[in-house]
């Protein structure tokens, strides 16, 4: 569902992940852009046996309208569709790492990427702009050997595990880019809660080398570049990492941000 204003046809947004950090920034940060941008925004969370007024008033206090919230879960496909139904743009924020089990994570960080890519591929590819994924630095390969990356990926599933977190991230990117969608994966490194107390955040990375890039990020950035990507056509089908340069600073996603990305990265070996 969409709504018109007089500057045109505002957008559906769905944010998968709601109630954590990055995905509650990310519907934060949708209610920043005007209506003729953002017309619906639907935040999709478990059902933790609140109603959904009382779900949407303890985590998004500030009013506005544009905010439904839809409980769901991306492990059962059927309760996603009503959100997914005539939407645009979807976010999906959600990791497994808080469970403290490999089975969960190796679900949500994997399968349900998979899962979710292909429903919207067979039945809501009609109205679906992008899919944002929001991974993490070091999930390549490639950096199998290396410290922050053996780190995370033990951390929840243990050092003894056939595969961890990173591992599974990696598949679930796999994933999404065979699913045949418009994408972008969105690849942070060391995440900050909440935005710079001054207003201004540091000046923003973005490169495509599976390595790792800059300094920490805040949420807010993250959910800012997110959004940003999944309205920019340079972003479309691209990979990347994101990260910041603590010497500077700036106060808005710079309109360049994504031009030097390179479509398509990564789909080779990926099939």
């Amino acid at each position: 569902m969409t709504a018109e204003t007089a500057h045109g046809v505002g957008k559906c947004a769905v944010v998968l992940g709601a109630r954590g950090g990055t995905g509650k920034n990310i519907v934060l940060r949708l209610c920043e852009r005007a209506p003729y941008e953002i017309a619906e925004i639907r935040a999709v969370v478990r059902n933790k046996g609140r109603s959904a007024d009382e779900e949407k008033t303890l985590l998004f206090p500030e009013k506005d309208d544009r905010v439904k919230l839809i409980f769901g879960d991306v492990l059962d496909l059927d309760s996603l569709r009503p959100a997914f139904t005539g939407a645009h743009y979807i976010f999906n924020a959600i990791s497994g790492s808080g469970s403290r089990s490999a089975k969960v994570i190796e679900q949500t960080d994997r399968d349900s990427v998979g899962s979710t890519a292909m429903l919207l591929a067979q039945e809501f590819s009609h109205s679906l702009e992008r899919y944002v994924l929001v991974s993490s630095q070091f999930v390549h390969p490639s950096n199998k050997w290396h410290h922050v990356r053996i780190m995370l990926n033990t951390l929840v599933t243990g050092p003894f595990a056939s595969k961890g977190i990173m591992d599974y991230k990696w598949e679930g990117e796999v994933l999404l880019r065979k699913a045949g969608i418009p994408y972008t994966i969105v690849r942070p490194g060391h995440l900050i809660d909440g935005p710079n107390p001054n207003g201004k955040e540091k000046k923003v990375l973005v490169a495509q080398t599976n390595a790792s890039l800059g300094n920490p990020t805040t949420r807010f950035v993250v959910a800012g570049v997110c959004i940003a990507a999944a309205m920019s056509e340079k972003a479309k089908n691209t990979t990347f990492e994101l990260g910041t340069d603590k010497s500077q600073e700036e106060s808005c996603i710079p309109e360049d941000l994504f031009d030097n990305l390179k479509p398509h990265f990564l789909e080779e070996e990926s099939k």
